[in-house]
């Protein structure tokens, strides 16, 4: 999430505006990101589509960064 946090730094200071829903959290000033749940009932589609994780250092499944695109559509407005 490092990564997405440079492109945020990036586009505000360029004079990007933040989606208003984009936000959220206890003083709703943090941006929303979408964690998958993985449960017994989803376990078989979630491995269709194993492609949002990537291996990580030691083995650990980590989510693939968002691209610069991503970020912006999701959290941004033009």
């Amino acid at each position: 999430m490092a990564y997405e946090g440079v492109y945020v730094a990036y586009f505000m200071l360029i004079g990007i505006k933040v989606k208003p829903d984009a936000l959220g959290g206890l003083s709703g000033k943090t941006f929303i990101y979408d964690y998958p749940v993985i449960t017994n009932d989803n376990l078989d589609e979630r491995l269709g589509k194993i492609d949002f994780l990537r291996t990580g250092e030691w083995g650990i499944l980590e989510l693939a960064p968002m691209t610069p695109d991503e970020i912006k559509e999701k959290w941004f407005v033009e």
